[in-house]
């Protein structure tokens, strides 16, 4: 046999093994599992949206109902009190007049007075001319007051060093708070 022959002859056989591999067992039963677990895993990542939406809609849909029947129950309100407003009536024993508080609105009932309305008066609301209302002094004021009644010079004195003071503060918080310059030289 020639040299090439007996390579393809040892290539052809090699392959036929390798053909005729049998896979390792469970192997079928590994993939098919972990095919299920993916498929799962993809299905709950994709169902998890329903649940927050459905809240969210229903929570939109409680609200409008809410707001609609307020808005109903707000206008008939309005129309109840549309219709009940307080009439006069002429007394017909002094010719003085007689309040009624709410007259009917039905066509049934009828009234042998001719009935007028009565505009609505209004109280005033008792109020303060000043607002926050002045209070009297408390002693520790009356005593500052006096103070500075007495002594003005050195009240201005401790005035202007609790002002440097502050001032004195100041600077220095806002030189703590600043970088440090390398170059040495301040920024000020």
């Amino acid at each position: 046999m020639e040299p090439e022959n007996q390579i393809d002859a040892a290539l052809d056989s090699a392959l036929r093994k390798y053909g005729q591999a049998e896979p390792r067992p469970g192997l079928e039963g590994r993939v098919l599992a972990n095919l299920r677990a993916e498929s799962e895993r993809l299905n709950a990542r994709r169902n998890w949206w329903p649940a927050p939406v459905a809240v969210v809609v229903l929570a939109i849909l409680i609200i409008g109902a809410a707001i609609f029947v307020g808005r109903e129950h707000d206008s008939t309100r309005k129309e109840i009190a549309a219709k009940r407003t307080p009439m006069v009536r002429q007394n017909s024993s002094g010719g003085g007049v007689a309040s009624v508080p709410f007259a009917s609105t039905s066509p049934s009932k009828k009234i042998a007075q001719p009935m007028q309305p009565v505009p609505a008066k209004r109280t005033p609301e008792p109020g303060l001319e000043q607002f926050p209302s002045p209070q009297p002094l408390s002693e520790q004021e009356q005593m500052l007051a006096r103070y500075v009644e007495e002594l003005p010079s050195e009240v201005r004195q401790i005035a202007k060093a609790q002002a440097e003071l502050a001032r004195e503060d100041r600077l220095e918080f806002e030189r703590q708070g600043q970088p440090e310059n390398p170059s040495g030289n301040s920024s000020q």
